[in-house]
């Protein structure tokens, strides 16, 4: 209370509908109290991006299922240094962010909890791609079209996105996406990561280059009768075999001067933070009014929301210079309570 003011703070997680009483006592004991109902609501549920993949498209991989063509992260990769993981705002770029897939950048997936219900496709107005190969995304230019964006909804599982662009549209560069926020995808904030390709590197120098080290170490794996992983480096079409394709595919793209960077990119800025959950009233108009909250994200477990009473100073109420006898009329004496409260 401050003033004739009342603020009502509320557990994380609570949710209902409490009736508050107030009361007042005088030196007397005689009292006044007057009731009225608060009720807080569920916060609505926010979507996020749960998932972050890059599969290899038109590949041996992906001839019946788009799922088994994705790219290994590092943690199911038979050698974690050969996973792929989205590059994320902040981060410097590393082998782990990048193929060396001959038909470039031409898949990816996203996957989201929480997607609001009812939506059953996503667009490009809900995504903004662009390329570069800098540190500065800002002034990169956008990337082509995507040929095609499903949505797949399996109850149960996360909602997946999956984008498709032609091969070759994005080779050599940097991809950066951004999930917008819009009805569809539900977010509260963008989500932005970035995903490479280098055509025939191997990643063994750090530097994104195709050099004569990595056609040699591609020449020294060839083998036309044993079948490869997903997560080869040296199978760079995915055909599941290193083969002569592979060792020309990076004979082709040697380039000792320029290649892929190893971008670093910028942080997000901060997000605005959550306005704190209080509900300032003005005392005469708490009679009979329903408050409308959300209550926060979290949800602990916790005890109903109790009944809550306030008693107030005797000098206060003698101040006020009414009678010790109880009143006809406790709606109005509380509002004369609370509108004199120092």
């Amino acid at each position: 209370m401050d003033g004739n003011q009342l603020t009502l703070s509320y557990l994380p997680g609570q949710t209902g509908t409490a009736d508050i009483t107030v009361r007042g006592t005088d030196s007397a004991n005689a009292w006044e109290e007057d009731t009225f109902t608060v009720t807080v609501t569920p916060a609505a549920t926010i979507a996020q991006v749960v998932g972050r993949y890059i599969f290899y498209n038109n590949s041996a991989y992906d001839a019946t299922d788009d799922d088994a063509a994705i790219a290994p992260d590092p943690a199911t990769a038979g050698d974690p240094g050969l996973g792929k993981e989205a590059l994320m705002p902040g981060g410097t770029a590393g082998f782990q962010n990048y193929t060396g897939y001959s038909r470039g950048i031409n898949g990816i997936m996203v996957d989201f909890e929480e997607l609001p219900d009812g939506v059953i496709d996503l667009g490009t107005a809900d995504f903004t791609f662009k390329v570069g190969n800098d540190n500065d995304p800002d002034n990169w230019s956008a990337a082509p079209d995507p040929a095609d964006i499903l949505l797949e909804r399996i109850e149960g599982q996360p909602a997946r996105a999956t984008i498709i662009w032609t091969d070759g549209a994005i080779a050599n560069k940097w991809l950066q996406v951004t999930v917008n926020v819009t009805d569809d995808t539900g977010l509260e904030n963008p989500d932005v990561f970035y995903f490479g390709n280098s055509v025939g590197e191997v990643g063994d120098a750090g530097d994104g280059l195709v050099t004569y080290s990595d056609l040699i170490q591609t020449r020294n794996d060839i083998n036309l009768t044993l079948p490869v992983g997903i997560d080869s480096k040296f199978d760079f079409d995915r055909s599941r075999y290193i083969d002569y394709t592979d060792l020309i595919l990076c004979r082709n793209n040697i380039n000792l001067s320029t290649g892929l960077n190893m971008i670093s990119v910028p942080a997000l800025p901060p997000s605005v933070p959550e306005e704190t959950l209080e509900s300032t009233v003005a005392a005469p108009a708490l009679h009979d009014m329903v408050l409308e909250e959300a209550a926060p994200e979290s949800t602990p477990s916790g005890a109903s929301l109790a009944e809550l009473a306030w008693f107030y100073d005797r000098e206060q109420l003698l101040a006020s210079g009414r009678s010790s006898a109880k009143s006809t009329a406790p709606q109005s004496a509380v509002d004369k309570l609370l509108s004199t409260w120092p």
